[in-house]
């Protein structure tokens, strides 16, 4: 609990501006059934006006904890030392009572899951307006929060003022958070994984918004993620979070160009690198989980590849090199990342045999109007694709474009109005369709693994129960085959017996792959399998679902609004906009060479490392999506 603090110089050249935060010796403990669990433990740093610094950092790495503990948002239970200098005054020794009067006003939140966070019986109005009158603007209410609104390009505004938090998508809800959070003229704000779940190209949008708010307003901007990719995007500098504690943090360039701390270089091999897919994410090994007990030596010890003896007992100091600071006894001395540092990914046969065609297949259902009508939706309009048998074939596009309308009609959970859907040779259609035998030979990945399982059954017994379901009448063999595809899904056996509850997001997927492959399937469709997990956790998620594929020969159909994703998982690629398919290739083709604007514009919007910030143009693609009226971009 000694070490060393180095500060980061203000740069040499330009305005130097005023520290509006100061973070010293920051912890919190939570005081458990189980125990105190160390969830902070002495993190310092310093934030200045209109700056963006980026925290990043694995789930379980203290980010949100440490953002919460500034403004005290932490629960009961929390215990919160150090010191929080915000002007002159210490909010960590403020009252409830007395901190609620900077909360909103001075330091403003935006929290991960916007429509979780928004009142579901409330309008947008009434939320914003809350928000405005609380910071005494109490004049031109309505008219004040179209404006809002407006500013954030959501079209319509002054009528989507009365519609309710479930009528708007993610990323329009999380537009309407940033809204509330800027109503009342804050110096901080602090951004906790604005953008993860969301469209690259809505995740463009709020990027640049947060951007150009920072910049006009000298707003200084906390940006919690763990995507490196979205801070070289927009930050200032980083912060790098390990169980806790600042392990590495100084300019963003520097820290992302020449990674020193052995976890920074781990986080940075999980980044896919567009243009190359022979490069082969490397997922950190173990998981990133509070300490129960205080660390010896160093944190990262039991996970790195450069750990000795002396790194187990004794606790690293933080050293500082050209204003980049780092706590490590075997940093990298001026390296930088390369993709040669990573391993190559081995070629997977695919067959020319089509195991899946869907021709012309057409979904649409009957919708209210503006005007009190009734109107037809096409979620799916005339769609014709095939995949070989041993093919991984990705369907991209944004929210709303009729991927998941598609995976359901393939999966026979919906009724298509056209079209079919052949499998191995055989037309399907509801008479005469054996359902239960197409079940068993094709299964479903959904998006939220919690969701998928069963909260009062361990994951043992739900695995092993698609076999009962498909005629396997011993008890002895579902479960040895049930044990057997969970070790092979690399979940340990410790957790077998564990609730969903019991297991983290990436374990929980895990079970969920298992369950899906137990019975032998032939087809896997996987609708955004790893859209709300961290880098790490979906690197691993994404390593072993490609080595699933191999050991068990499965095709699989996989669903994604990250193209960063589908270019390091697929072989190939269907584009959808609008409910069509505009454009279909290899990887190769749709990256380095995309035909369709919409492709173009959806790789021109993924969050890339690239340091000249200022000549790269802004491609956020412009509009909200309407399925109904948009028959072309």
């Amino acid at each position: 609990m000694t070490d060393t603090i180095v500060r980061i110089l203000p740069p040499e050249q330009g305005e130097v501006k005023n520290t509006v935060l100061s973070v010293k010796d920051l912890y919190v403990t939570f005081n458990t059934l189980s125990g105190l669990i160390h969830a902070v433990n002495g993190v310092s740093f310093d934030l200045k006006e209109g700056e963006i610094l980026g925290l990043v950092g694995e789930s379980g790495s203290g980010k949100s904890v440490s953002c919460k503990a500034l403004i005290q948002l932490l629960p009961s239970y929390a215990e919160i030392k150090g010191t929080v200098n915000y002007r002159g005054d210490d909010l960590v020794k403020m009252s409830h009572k007395e901190i609620a009067r900077y909360r909103g006003e001075s330091i403003s939140m935006i929290f991960q899951d916007p429509v979780g966070c928004l009142n579901p019986i409330k309008t947008i109005f009434s939320h914003l307006k809350e928000v405005l009158i609380k910071n005494g603007d109490k004049k031109n209410l309505r008219r004040r929060a179209k404006e809002q609104l407006k500013s954030l390009h959501i079209k319509l505004s002054g009528k989507r003022l009365r519609d309710y938090p479930f009528q708007f998508s993610g990323g329009m809800a999380q537009r309407v958070q940033i809204a509330m959070a800027m109503a009342g003229g804050p110096d901080i704000l602090i951004a906790d994984e604005p953008t993860t779940a969301l469209d690259v190209t809505i995740q463009a949008r709020i990027l640049n918004e947060l951007k150009r708010v920072s910049r006009k307003r000298n707003l200084a901007v906390i940006l919690v993620t763990h995507d490196l990719g979205v801070v070289a995007e927009i930050c200032d500098r980083v912060a790098v979070m390990y169980h806790g504690r600042i392990v590495e943090m100084g300019d963003t360039e520097q820290v992302i160009s020449f990674p020193r701390h052995p976890y920074t270089r781990a986080l940075m091999s999980i980044i896919p690198v567009i243009g190359d897919q022979s490069r082969k994410m490397t997922p950190i090994p173990g998981e990133c989980l509070p300490a129960a007990v205080e660390v010896q030596g160093c944190d990262f010890a039991d996970r790195c590849d450069r750990v000795d003896e002396y790194c187990k007992t004794v606790k690293p100091v933080t050293e500082e090199y050209i204003g980049h600071n780092y706590s490590c006894f075997h940093p990298y001395k001026d390296i930088p990342v390369a993709a040669s540092d990573f391993p190559s990914e081995a070629e997977r046969f695919v067959s020319n045999k089509i195991l899946l065609e869907v021709k012309n297949l057409s979904c649409i259902f009957e919708i209210r109007s503006e005007s009190g009508g009734k109107e037809k939706l096409a979620a799916v309009d005339n769609v014709s694709f095939h995949l070989y048998e041993g093919e991984i074939f990705g369907i991209v596009g944004e929210s709303g474009s009729g991927k998941s309308t598609l995976a359901n009609a393939v999966m026979g959970m919906l009724n298509p109005v056209e079209g079919n859907v052949i499998f191995n040779g055989q037309k399907l259609n509801r008479e005469g369709w054996n359902l239960k035998d197409y079940a068993r030979q094709v299964q479903y990945v959904f998006q939220d693994p919690l969701g998928a399982l069963d909260p009062r059954m361990d994951i043992l017994k739900q695995t092993a129960e698609p076999l009962l379901i498909h005629g396997v009448k011993s008890q002895k063999e579902r479960l040895s085959r049930a044990r057997n595809m969970l070790k092979q899904c690399g979940l340990n056996e410790l957790l077998f017996l564990q609730k969903p509850y019991g297991l983290s997001g990436g374990q929980r997927q895990r079970a969920v792959l298992a369950r899906a492959l137990v019975n032998n399937p032939r087809l896997l469709i996987c609708d955004e399998p790893v859209s709300a997990m961290d880098v790490s956790v979906q690197a691993q998620i994404l390593n072993l679902l490609k080595k699933l594929v191999i050991e068990n020969n499965v095709t699989v159909l996989f669903i994604s609004h990250d193209l960063s994703v589908v270019h390091d998982m697929c072989d190939r690629v269907a584009v959808m906009y609008a409910g069509q398919i505009v454009e279909t290739g290899t990887m190769k083709k749709i990256f380095n060479n995309p035909e369709h604007p919409y492709t173009k514009l959806l790789i021109d919007s993924i969050p890339k490392i690239n340091f000249n910030r200022k000549e790269r143009p802004n491609r956020a693609i412009q509009g909200e999506y309407h399925a109904v009226t948009c028959n072309a971009l």
